[in-house]
This record gives C-alpha cells, structure tokens and sequence, in this order.
C-alpha cells in the first residue's frame, strides 16, 4: 500500500537476529516469545506490545518459538539511522511536527525496556492496520497513516504508563511486590507467568511488572529465569542429578529452553559449568 509501512500478521518458527530499516512495532496476541534485543534477553508475554529502533539487534532466542500470533508494524522513519540516538524525525508522510516527532522519539530512545502491557486501544490498532492495508477500500491510504500515527502516540502511552506505575507505587504494593519477589526466590520451578505474579501479589500486570522491574532492574519473566539458572546453578555444584533433570526441576518445560537461558545468563553450557566447578572442587 505505501512503501512507508509494511505490516502483517502471523506465526514463525524462529527469527535470526538482524536489525530493521525503522521502527518496528509487534502486538503479541497469543503465545510467547524469547527475544534477544541489544544483547539481553526479554521474554514477550501474550498480550504485550513490542518494539525496536533501527539500530538494534533483535531475534528469536529459542531454536524453535511455541505457538503464537503476532501483528506487526514495519515503518521507514525520515532517514535510515544506523546508530543509537537521543531522538529521531518520521518520515513527513506520517506528519507529525518537530515538536511531536521529538517528544515521541525520545521516550522510545530512552526506555531500556521493550515490551509493555499492551492497551486495549493499541491491541485494536495493530490488526486494523494490517486489514486495511491488506484489504484497502477507499481511501484506505489516508486511513492506514492515521492509524499508524494513533499507534505510535499508544506505544509511547503505555511505556509512560508503566514508568508512571512504577514512580505511584504505594508502601503497600511495594511491600507486595517484595513478598512475590520472596515467593519466586523460594519455589523459583512455579508456573511463574505475569498474570500469576500479579495474582500473587494482588496488583494490575501493569504496576506489578513496573515495581517488580524497579526493585529487581529485570522484567518479571528475565527475574524468573535468573532465580531459575540460579537454583541451577547450586544443583550442578552440589548434586550428580542429570542436566535434563535439573532443568525440569528448575521449572523449565523442555531441555532446549533450559540451555538457551543458561547460555545468556552463565555464558557457558551446563555441562562446562559443571566440569569447570568440579575441577575447581578437585584442587
């Protein structure tokens, strides 16, 4: 429809890491998605929004994705930058002012997080955008740009809401934030999802993520994964349990899973984690 905007809807099994000619933004409907940004690694839960910058490395960080589906938003900005930025300029067809562009931009340039709660506007947004350009009618051109530009506007709303859940915290949500926090330490193996961690804590998705990432520096799913690989850890050194074992105990569903994690976090294997402790252990 118009070279600016390329968009769509799907499934796929894994995506190697690579960089995108502009702002790229995801609606994950269903499923979850492992996805390496920037050299860490961020677990993008079911009805999350997701999105990176031009200059950023971003794929999938398990050899095979679960089951999903995703809508997405591929938009050229005014020039293709190729090197982080404190803001950006659209490109003019979108036409938002300087002003706008600049107070847009630097809120996605500076947030070191990628994936948000997603709104009930925004998850309404993307797939209308991929049906009108997939399906245009008349004037489908006009109404694909106003609504690429209402989107934009609804992804800078829900990264400013969870940063202002965060700074609203009460005493109260944060002593139970601290509780969950305890709760995951102590049986890390739990279904551990979002949904469940709010639950827990009896907070919104939104404000238990945003005080959970304030206390810990990490997203709700990366701290569960980091209490998991470091129960794992204790189990290598102190057991002769099998690896496959130790990942199911740690409450990871497959051994594959389990690998890709300790890999990003350890920088080594299992199996050389534990033969270097064990050599250590010897002298």
């Amino acid at each position: 429809m118009n070279s600016m905007i390329q968009c769509d809807s799907g499934r796929i099994a894994n995506l190697g890491v690579h960089r995108n000619p502009g702002l790229e933004i995801v609606y994950l409907q269903e499923g979850e998605l492992e996805w390496h940004i920037e050299g860490h690694t961020e677990t993008v839960a079911h009805d999350s929004i997701f999105f990176s910058l031009p200059w950023q490395e971003h794929g999938s960080a398990r050899e095979y994705e679960p089951g999903h589906q995703w809508h997405y938003v591929l938009l050229r900005l005014a020039r293709d930058y190729r090197t982080p930025q404190t803001s950006f300029v659209f490109h003019p067809e979108l036409g938002f002012s300087a002003r706008e562009a600049r107070e847009l931009s630097r809120v996605l340039c500076r947030t070191h997080r990628h994936d948000y709660p997603v709104s009930a506007q925004a998850a309404w947004l993307l797939p209308a955008i991929v049906r009108e350009a997939q399906q245009p009618g008349p004037c489908s051109t006009t109404l694909v740009i106003s609504l690429v530009r209402a989107l934009i506007v609804e992804l800078v709303r829900c990264i400013l809401a969870s940063s202002a859940a965060a700074a609203q915290a009460t005493p109260d949500s944060i002593k139970r934030v601290a509780a969950l926090i305890a709760k995951v330490a102590a049986i890390p193996e739990e279904p551990w999802t979002l949904s469940a961690m709010a639950q827990a804590c009896g907070l919104g998705r939104t404000q238990a993520a945003a005080i959970l990432k304030h206390k810990t520096g990490d997203t709700p799913i990366t701290f569960v994964n980091r209490v998991r690989i470091q129960k794992a850890l204790a189990l290598l050194r102190d057991t002769s349990k099998s690896i496959t074992d130790i990942a199911f105990e740690c409450g990871f569903n497959t051994s594959q899973y389990f690998a890709k994690t300790f890999k990003a976090f350890v920088l080594c294997d299992a199996r050389t984690y534990r033969r270097r402790h064990n050599q250590c252990s010897r002298r």
